[in-house]
């Protein structure tokens, strides 16, 4: 967390500064710190779980081909004839999103799957056990009713 921190810290925060010395830089400095938080997610793998560290992974990527996506459609290289084409880049850009969501659901299904698919019987099995314990209770609590024994219940 601390890391996501100082990530978000350094990619929004800073760009302000960089764009105040020089506004032809902001991109590629936002370019620069995403592409270390790509590599340091991957050296570091900072999370518990393992799915944890590759989802984060995946949206620091993601973040890295917005940024690099938008560098190349901007004229940052030059002139208006030096950029790319920015509908090509955009619905390039739009496929990978599309993608990216795809493939995570993907994962969040084959690693929960277990779960979705026992869900409903917890649920019957939970709700069986709560009209029991009720069921008991009720019972409990008319033979207090017809005691004069405080204590019962």
């Amino acid at each position: 967390q601390v890391w996501e921190i100082f990530r978000r810290l350094f990619q929004v925060s800073f760009v302000v500064l960089v764009r105040i010395i020089d506004d032809r830089f902001d991109l590629v400095y936002s370019l620069t710190v995403s592409f270390y938080a790509v590599v340091l997610q991957a050296y570091f793998n900072p999370f518990k779980d393992d799915m944890d560290d590759l989802l984060q992974l995946l949206v620091n990527v993601n973040e890295y081909m917005l940024t690099l996506g938008i560098m190349l459609a901007s004229d940052i290289l030059g002139s208006a004839d030096a950029s790319y084409d920015s509908y090509r880049i955009g619905y390039a850009l739009v496929a990978i999103q599309y993608a990216l969501m795809a493939y995570i659901i993907y994962i969040i299904w084959s690693n929960y799957e277990e779960s979705f698919r026992a869900a409903p019987r917890m649920a019957r099995d939970t709700y069986h056990a709560l009209k029991r314990q009720l069921s008991e209770w009720r019972q409990g609590r008319h033979i207090a009713m017809h005691t004069n024994d405080p204590g019962v219940l």
